[in-house]
C-alpha cells in the first residue's frame, strides 16, 4: 500500500513485519489486510469504503479542533498514521492498514482547485472580458462565487458533525434527509458526475489536439464531434478524435484502478504544472511586448487569418483597460448567438461548479473532517484570487475585438504558443478524472448501503464481501482485484464512453450543471434542517455557517438552476422526484433496520411541534373548537381491532390515544419492546393514534392513572373510552381467517402477545404464559373506575358489540339496502329529566354528527335520530313539538333525519329482573304514562343544562327500570335498528352506591343486546354552540 507522507513511512515500514505473518496466514495476496466495521457500533476507524482511518489511538492529537494541528495544507499526514487496528468482539481479532492515504493537498485541495479552473482559466476569460466588461466580468464572478461560498460553509459544518465516510455528498445528504432523498440524490449526483467527466475529456482532446497543432502550423479547430468520414484539420476525422478521446478515458481508469494514492501525486502534479502555466500567462500578459493576433473574419467560423482580421496585443494600457472596462455584448462567433449577462453568468457559473470534488474522496481522506473544510476553502480563495488576476491583466492589456473573436488569444501572448493548450488539456484531464473517480466512490457507497436494494449488487464483480456487514462498512473483506471500486469505475468508463459517442457534448453541459446544482441545493437544505432543528448533537466544529446562510445557499442554487435552463431544470427535477418516489414506495415495503440512519426531518417536526404546542393554551380552549380528544383504554389489542379502527374515524383531527396498564407487582421494568410492539400494530391497523403503556400493581390504579397523565400541555383526552364488560367470547383478528386486521407473520409482534384469556378456566391456569395474560377488572373495580373518569372530568363512553363490526358490509351496493348511524339522544334510564339539550344528549348527537363527517360513513350510511313519542300526546301538540326539535338541531348544524317512535308504557308486572328490585304497578304505569313526564324528554327547551354528573341514576331509579321495561327498550332498539351500522345512546352515569353496581351493569346488558356494534356515552363538556 502506497503511503502519502513521509511521516507514515517509517511507521508502515515497522509495521510490516508485524502484518507479514498475517497475511500469509489469511492466504492473501494483497497488499493490505482488510477489516469491516460494524457502523451500528462507534466506528475507531473511519473509512465507510474498508474500514479506512486511523484508529482512535493514533489519531489523537489530528483532529481539526486540535491545537497541535498546524493551519498547512500537509500537516495532517505528519501527525496521523495511515494504520489502524479494530478489534471486534462478534468476529476473529483483525487487523488493517488503513486506505486512507490523501492528505488535504492532493485529496480535497488541488482537485478542487483544477476543476475550478479545468476550460475557463484559458478558454472563456477573453468571452467575458471582451462581452461583458472588466466590472460587470468581476460582478459576475464574485456572485458565483459567493453562491459557492454559501454551498461550501453547508458542507463544512455537515463534513465537521461526526465521521465522515465515503461518498462524499451522497453520504452527508443521505445520514440527513434519510435513504429515500439521499438515494435519489446519491443517483442525480453520480449521473452529474458522469456527465462532467464526458465534458472535460471532450474539453482535454481539443486542448491536445489544439496544443499539437499550434506547435506546428497554429492554431485550428479540433473538437470531439464524431462527423463520420468528416476530415476536419490535421487530418482527424471524426471517429479518430473519439478513439483519442477513449484513450483518455482509459489512462483515467488506470489511474483510478491502481489506488487514491497514485490519484494524488496524479493532481498534485496537474495542479503544480497548472499553476505555473497560469503563472506564466499572467506574466506574458503582463511583461510581453504588444504583437498584433488575428482573430475569427466571419460568425460560425474560428479560422483565424492575419492577413484578413488581425487585433492588437497592448501591454499593459490605461486606454486599453478603459475600454475593456464595461460592456460590448456582440455575437457569438462560434453560433452566432447573441450574448448578454445572463449568458456569461451561465458560461462562468458551468466552468466552477467542481466545489464537492475534495468531499467526494472522504473516504480516502486521512482525516476528512480537518481537509474537506480546509482544502476547499483555501482551493476557493486560490482560484479566486488567480481569476481576479487574470482578468484585471487581461483587460488592461488585449483590445476588446481580440477578446471578442479569438478564445484562445492567450496563445499567442504567452511565451511558448502549446503551452496554453498544454494547460487547457491537464486542467480538463485532472477534472475528468477527479469526476470519474468521485462518480465511483458515490455509486460504491449508494451500492454498499442497499438504498435500491440489490439493483447494483452486479458492481460487485471480482470482489467477495462478507455478507454480514457489506451492507454497513462499505469494505471488502477479500478482493480479488485489490480494488473494491472496479465495478463502479468500469461502469463510470462504459458510460462516458457512450456519452462520448453521442457527440453533441454542449447538448447535455446544461443538465450537467443543473445536476450538480440540485445536489448543492440538498447540501443546504440538509445543513437548514440540522441547524433549524438545533438538535444538541449538531455541534460541528466548523461554527462559521448560520440558518440564514444556508437558506440563501438553498434559495441561489434553486434561483441559479432557473436561470441556466428552466428545461434542464424542470426534466432533472422530474428524475430526481421519480427517483423519490420510487425509493419511498420501496422502503415503505421493504423496511430494512440497517439503513434506519435517522432522519432530520423528524427533529425539525420536533423542534416545531414543541413551538406551538407551548403556545397552546389550554385556557384558551373554546366550545366552538371543541374536537374529540379520545382515550381507549385497550385490555386486549386482538380483541379490539374492529373497535380501534372505529375510533379512529370517530376522533375527526382530534387526537387519539390507545392506552394500556400491565400489572406487575415486581420492580418497574423496561417498556420499551411493549412499546415498539404497540407502535407495529398502531401502523398494521393503519390509525392514526399515539400509544401510552404504564405499568401498576392495580389495573383500576394504573388505569386513573393514565386517564389523569396521559396527554401533553393542551393535548389531554377529553373522552375516555372502555370496551362494555359482559361474557361474550372474544375473536382474535389479528389470527382469525378472513379477518380484515389479519397479521402477516412479523417478528415485531410474536405470536403469544397477549393472548385470549379463557375466560372458563384462566383462572385455574398455572402455566408460565398465564403470567402473560391481561389482566380483567373485577366488577366492582370496572364501575368504580366510570365513577372515577367522571370525578376527572372526562367524557365516557362504552364500547360493545364491536367485534360485529365490518366495514366490507357498511359499504354501499347496488340492490341493498341503506345502512344508517342510529343516535337515540333520551335517557332510557331516567327518561323524565332527560331533555333534548342537556349536556349529555348533546354530547351523544355531537358524536354521531362528527361520525357522519368522515368521508366513509358519510358516503356509505345516513345520519338520523330516534326520539320517543307518548300515545297520549295529541296530532298538534306532538306537530309542535317535532318542529321545536328541528329547530334545535338546525340551530347547532347538526343535519339528520328525525324519526319518531310511538312509545307504550310496559304493561304491569310482578315479574322481577334477576338483581333489581320490581317497582310497584301504578308507579310504573305513572312514571311512563304521564305525559307531563315525558314533555320534557321531547321538548327544546330546558331550564339548564351545566355540565357535572347530572342525571344521575339512582337507587330508587334503577328499581323502578324493571325486567320488561328493560325489555322494551331493548325491544324498540332492534325494531328501528334493523338497519343501523352502529347506534349511539344516551345513558346515565354509574350510580355511586356500590351495593347498585351489579343492577347497573345488568340494566345496560338488557338494553343492548343483540343492538349490534353500540356505543354508551355519557357527556358532561359543552360540545356544541349556536355562537358563530
Amino acid at each position: 500500500m502506497m503511503i502519502g507522507s513521509h511521516s507514515a513511512k517509517h511507521t508502515f515500514a515497522t509495521f510490516k513485519k508485524k502484518t507479514t505473518h498475517i497475511q500469509r496466514q489469511l492466504g492473501r495476496h494483497s497488499y493490505m489486510v482488510t477489516r469491516t466495521i460494524n457502523l451500528e457500533k462507534k466506528p475507531l476507524i473511519g473509512d465507510k469504503n474498508g474500514g479506512g482511518g486511523s484508529s482512535a489511538a493514533l489519531e489523537h492529537g489530528a483532529m481539526g479542533n486540535s491545537p497541535a494541528m498546524s493551519t498547512t495544507l500537509n500537516d495532517d499526514s505528519s501527525q496521523q498514521s495511515s494504520i489502524g487496528y479494530s478489534i471486534d468482539g462478534n468476529e476473529e481479532t483483525g487487523q488493517l492498514i488503513s486506505r486512507r492515504t490523501l492528505n488535504t493537498a492532493a485529496g480535497v485541495f488541488a482537485p478542487v482547485a483544477l476543476s475550478q479552473f479545468s476550460s475557463l482559466l484559458f478558454l472563456r476569460i477573453g468571452y467575458l472580458i471582451g462581452n461583458g466588461g472588466l466590472l460587470v466580468s468581476l460582478a459576475l464572478l464574485l456572485g458565483c462565487y459567493f453562491i459557492l461560498i454559501l454551498t461550501v460553509l453547508s458542507i463544512c459544518a455537515i463534513s465537521t458533525n461526526g465521521a465522515i465516510e465515503g461518498g462524499g455528498a451522497y453520504f452527508m445528504i443521505s445520514r440527513t434527509l434519510g435513504p429515500e432523498m439521499g438515494g435519489a440524490i446519491g443517483l442525480v449526483f453520480y449521473i452529474a458526475n458522469v456527465f462532467s467527466c464526458a465534458l472535460y475529456t471532450s474539453g482535454c482532446v481539443e486542448g491536445i489536439l489544439q496544443g499539437i497543432t499550434s506547435a506546428t502550423s497554429g492554431p485550428v479547430n479540433a473538437t470531439i464531434v464524431p462527423h463520420g468520414n468528416e476530415t476536419i484539420p490535421l487530418e482527424f476525422n471524426g471517429y479518430q478524435i473519439y478513439g483519442i478521446a477513449i484513450g483518455i478515458n482509459l489512462t483515467l481508469l488506470c489511474i483510478c484502478i491502481i489506488g487514491a494514492n497514485f490519484f494524488g501525486k496524479c493532481t498534485n502534479f496537474f495542479f503544480l504544472a497548472v499553476s505555473c502555466i497560469a503563472i506564466l500567462t499572467l506574466i506574458a500578459l503582463l511583461a510581453q511586448n504588444p504583437i498584433t493576433i488575428p482573430y475569427a473574419h466571419s460568425l460560425h467560423s474560428s479560422e483565424l487569418n492575419l492577413s484578413k482580421v488581425a487585433g492588437n496585443f497592448t501591454g499593459p494600457s490605461i486606454a486599453t483597460l478603459k475600454s475593456n472596462l464595461y460592456e460590448h455584448y456582440t455575437i457569438d462567433y462560434n453560433n452566432g448567438k447573441q450574448i448578454n449577462a445572463m449568458t456569461l453568468f451561465s458560461v462562468l457559473f458551468s466552468g466552477v461548479t467542481g466545489i464537492t470534488n475534495g468531499a467526494n474522496m472522504s473516504g480516502e481522506l486521512r482525516n476528512p473532517g480537518y481537509s474537506i473544510p480546509r482544502g476547499t476553502l483555501l482551493a476557493l480563495s486560490f482560484t479566486f484570487c488567480m481569476y481576479c488576476l487574470l482578468f484585471v491583466a487581461t483587460a488592461c492589456s488585449t483590445a476588446t475585438d481580440v477578446l471578442q473573436y479569438n478564445y484562445v488569444f492567450m496563445g499567442y501572448v504567452s511565451f511558448w504558443m502549446p503551452l496554453v493548450y498544454v494547460g487547457i488539456a491537464l486542467a480538463t484531464l485532472c477534472a475528468s478524472l477527479s469526476n470519474m473517480i468521485g462518480a465511483s466512490r458515490i455509486l460504491r457507497a449508494v451500492a454498499d448501503d442497499r438504498v435500491f436494494g440489490n439493483l447494483f449488487n452486479f458492481l460487485s464483480w471480482g470482489c467477495t464481501r462478507n455478507n454480514n456487514n457489506s451492507s454497513s462498512s462499505g469494505g471488502c473483506s477479500r478482493c480479488l482485484t485489490h480494488n473494491e471500486f472496479l465495478g463502479p469505475l468500469l461502469l463510470t468508463f462504459v458510460l462516458s464512453a457512450g456519452l462520448l459517442a453521442i457527440g453533441d457534448m454542449n447538448s447535455i453541459a446544461p443538465y450537467t450543471c443543473v445536476f450538480f446544482l440540485l445536489s448543492y441545493a440538498m447540501i443546504n437544505l440538509s445543513c437548514m434542517m440540522l441547524s433549524w432543528a438545533a438538535a444538541p448533537n449538531f455541534r460541528p466544529q466548523f461554527k462559521h455557517f448560520s440558518l440564514i446562510s444556508c437558506g440563501l445557499g438553498l434559495l441561489s442554487t434553486v434561483v441559479v438552476m432557473l436561470l441556466l435552463s428552466v428545461l434542464a431544470a424542470f426534466i432533472c427535477i422530474v428524475v430526481f422526484g421519480i427517483l423519490l418516489f420510487c425509493l419511498y414506495l420501496y422502503h415503505l415495503k421493504h423496511p430494512s433496520a440497517e439503513i434506519q440512519w435517522g432522519s432530520v426531518a423528524q427533529a425539525v417536526l420536533f423542534h416545531t411541534v414543541r413551538k406551538y404546542l407551548l403556545k397552546l393554551d389550554f385556557r384558551r380552549e373554546h366550545v366552538k373548537f371543541w374536537r374529540p380528544h379520545l382515550l381507549l383504554l385497550v385490555a386486549n389489542p386482538r380483541t379490539a381491532c374492529p373497535l380501534i379502527d372505529f375510533l379512529n374515524d370517530l376522533k375527526k383531527s382530534g387526537i387519539y390515544i390507545l392506552g394500556h396498564v400491565m400489572v406487575s407487582e415486581k420492580s418497574p421494568c423496561d417498556l420499551s419492546e411493549e412499546y415498539n410492539r404497540w407502535q407495529e400494530l398502531v401502523d398494521h391497523l393503519k390509525v392514526k393514534a399515539f400509544v401510552s403503556v404504564t405499568e401498576s400493581s392495580s389495573l383500576r390504579a394504573g388505569a386513573l392513572q393514565m386517564v389523569r397523565v396521559t396527554g401533553l400541555g393542551a393535548l389531554k383526552p377529553n373522552t375516555v373510552v372502555l370496551g362494555f364488560r359482559d361474557a361474550a367470547h372474544p375473536n382474535d383478528f389479528l389470527t382469525m381467517a378472513g379477518s380484515r386486521y389479519m397479521l402477516r407473520p412479523s417478528k415485531s409482534i410474536p405470536s403469544n402477545w397477549h393472548p385470549i384469556r379463557d375466560r372458563k378456566g384462566a383462572d385455574d391456569d398455572a402455566s408460565p404464559a398465564r403470567d402473560r395474560l391481561p389482566e380483567r377488572l373485577s366488577l366492582h373495580d370496572y364501575v368504580g373506575l366510570l365513577n372515577d373518569i367522571l370525578r376527572a372530568g372526562k367524557n365516557l363512553a362504552l364500547c360493545r358489540h364491536f367485534d360485529a363490526l365490518n366495514k366490507e358490509h357498511i359499504i354501499r351496493r347496488r340492490n341493498q339496502p341503506v345502512r344508517y348511524i342510529d343516535v337515540w339522544p333520551i335517557n332510557f334510564m331516567c327518561p323524565e329529566t332527560s331533555t333534548l339539550d342537556d349536556t349529555a344528549s348533546l354530547f351523544t348527537l355531537q358524536l354521531g354528527t362528527i361520525l357522519n363527517m368522515v368521508k366513509f360513513w358519510s358516503k356509505n350510511t345516513k345520519y338520523r335520530v330516534f326520539l320517543i313519542e307518548p300515545f297520549e300526546w295529541p296530532r298538534d301538540f306532538l306537530t309542535e313539538q317535532q318542529a321545536k326539535i328541528k329547530e334545535t338541531l338546525a340551530s347547532v348544524r347538526m343535519n339528520a333525519e328525525i324519526v319518531s317512535v310511538p312509545w307504550k308504557a310496559p304493561p304491569k308486572t310482578n315479574n322481577q329482573l334477576e338483581g333489581v328490585t320490581v317497582q310497584s304497578a301504578s308507579q310504573t304505569s305513572q312514571g311512563i304514562h304521564d305525559a307531563s313526564n315525558f314533555s320534557s324528554a321531547l321538548t327544546s327547551s330546558s331550564s339548564s343544562s351545566s355540565g357535572g354528573r347530572g342525571g344521575d341514576v339512582t337507587g330508587e331509579q334503577l328499581t323502578r327500570l324493571t325486567a320488561p321495561y328493560l325489555d322494551d327498550v331493548n325491544s324498540a332498539l332492534r325494531t328501528h335498528g334493523t338497519a343501523a351500522a352502529v347506534t349511539l345512546l344516551n345513558v346515565s352515569p354509574p350510580p355511586l352506591d356500590v351495593s347498585k353496581y351489579q343492577a347497573y351493569i345488568d340494566a345496560l346488558t338488557i338494553i343492548t343486546d343483540g343492538i349490534g356494534p353500540c356505543v354508551m356515552v355519557h357527556g358532561v363538556s359543552k360540545v356544541t354552540t349556536t355562537m358563530l
